[in-house]
């Protein structure tokens, strides 16, 4: 143990597994009563008025296709920060084998969880993520760092950006599909033959962040019935999140095309929502509503001009209610719950981590000591020797 100690590179990723063990996201989510800003808001805004219906027509046709993302992405090298928070937001995103086993990977040989050994000592299985607005990763990346476990199905209206995501370098070896692709013409290949008795496996997670707001608003109930006829009945959630009603954007938009709809300078659109269009979106396109949509709200500070900006985004889970099958009777919402609960504490609880806990020391403290007698011991220099290509194995774990 003190000669793995005297390992700097080895010390480095006993001090990250320490710190990923007990570090917590922190960001902003209430910094202002919500209700008592759109009640100020209602008084003091002064929206714009809406365009005739006919010039409205043009830009929500011009708005569709891929041409005016495809020339943001160009424009923009890295137009959005990576979104960290979504796993603190949505924790669902980490299922998979337990907490402690995914902070134990960087102790562990290349490959050890993400490419299945864990999954088969433990018999969990990898979530399906469908990343939908996927961009060039700045919410998929973040995640797959967090979660090696998943695998993603990912796209995006833009070409250019799915082609710079595709040749992202941590995303070699990653069980990950890219493709252009614009949802509301329906799924994509990989996920369009789920339903008829078709060998395909169905969507744990679906990715909605700051997508649908883009979407002519006539399209997003059949952007949302697509999206939950891809998920596992009773446990595949949409996580979604995007602007609310009175954003600071919303407010500096010049083009107002609806009620809450508005053109950009570059041609795309731009939704506001409420809590009640999630409500009645999820009841039109035959989902529920894990919990209350809520509003995150961000206060910012522009020091330089000493003004206050205010962002407003929304929250919501949805799911896919559960079917029983063919001529059986529908879950009920109790019944289905109590029945979630039970698969998420599978998910989390630490029998898992107990049972997969001797393996991981036992491999990890084997490999150890293997390059222990390699670099500094008795078989220094002894490429021949079994232990040299033990730890060349163990280091290169593939499937």
């Amino acid at each position: 143990s003190f000669g793995l100690l005297l390992e700097a590179s080895w010390v480095d990723r006993w001090l990250h597994f320490a710190t990923t063990l007990m570090a917590k996201v922190v960001f902003h989510e209430n910094d202002f009563d919500y209700d008592d800003f759109v009640a100020s808001m209602q008084q003091e805004a002064k929206l714009l008025d809406v365009v005739s219906g006919e010039t409205a027509r043009e830009l929500l046709e011009a708005s569709k296709g891929d041409a005016n993302w495809d020339s943001f992405y160009r424009r923009e090298d890295d137009p959005y920060k990576p979104r960290r928070y979504l796993s603190a937001e949505f924790p669902e995103l980490l299922h998979g084998p337990s907490r402690l086993l995914r902070a134990l990977e960087p102790l562990l040989p290349s490959g050890f969880i993400r490419f299945g050994l864990v999954q088969k000592i433990t018999g969990s299985t990898n979530p399906l993520l469908f990343d939908v607005g996927c961009g060039y990763g700045s919410a998929l990346i973040p995640l797959l760092r967090e979660n090696p476990c998943l695998h993603a199905i990912a796209c995006d209206l833009s070409p250019t950006a799915v082609a710079k995501l595709a040749a992202h370098p941590e995303l070699s070896n990653r069980h990950v599909q890219t493709r252009p692709w614009d949802i509301t013409q329906g799924l994509p290949p990989e996920l369009s033959a789920l339903g008829g008795g078709a060998h395909r496996k169905p969507v744990d997670l679906a990715l909605l962040i700051f997508t649908l707001s883009a979407v002519d608003p006539a399209l997003h109930v059949k952007v949302l019935r697509d999206l939950g006829s891809s998920l596992k009945p009773g446990s595949g959630n949409i996580c979604f999140r995007d602007r609310a009603l009175y954003d600071l954007t919303m407010l500096r938009s010049k083009t107002r095309l609806g009620d809450r709809t508005y053109a950009r300078d570059d041609g795309t659109l731009a939704h506001y929502f409420t809590a009640q269009d999630l409500i009645d979106l999820a009841e039109q396109a035959g989902l529920e509503l894990v919990e209350p949509p809520k509003v995150c709200t961000v206060r910012l500070q522009n020091r330089r001009k000493g003004v206050g900006m205010h962002r407003c985004y929304i929250h919501a889970k949805l799911r896919r209610p559960f079917e029983a099958g063919l001529g059986s009777k529908r879950m009920t919402t109790e019944a289905h719950r109590e029945t979630q609960n039970k698969t998420e504490n599978y998910h989390f609880d630490s029998s898992a981590g107990r049972r997969m806990l001797p393996w991981a020391v036992l491999l990890s403290l084997s490999a150890s000591a293997a390059a222990l007698l390699v670099a500094h011991g008795p078989l220094r220099g002894q490429k021949n020797s079994f232990f040299y290509f033990a730890v060349r194995y163990l280091s290169k774990v593939q499937t």
